[in-house]
């Protein structure tokens, strides 16, 4: 996921050989954008799950 999104990322330069981020690069647009939907799901539902969780923790008390 972070060759998709931060490619010039010197990080990702290092862990990543250089066959695996032409491999991202050369990904179809559709293919990127489902990378990116399920990455923003997961992101919103793993906040909204550590909201309920402070929500309940303070209706508990």
């Amino acid at each position: 996921m972070c060759a998709l999104l931060f490619t010039n990322f010197p990080a990702t330069k290092k862990t990543l050989t250089q066959e695996e981020i032409s491999f991202f690069k050369n990904l179809d647009k559709t293919d990127i954008s489902w990378f990116y939907i399920k990455y923003f799901a997961m992101v919103i539902g793993t906040l909204c799950f550590i909201g309920l969780l402070i929500m309940f923790k303070f209706i508990a008390e």
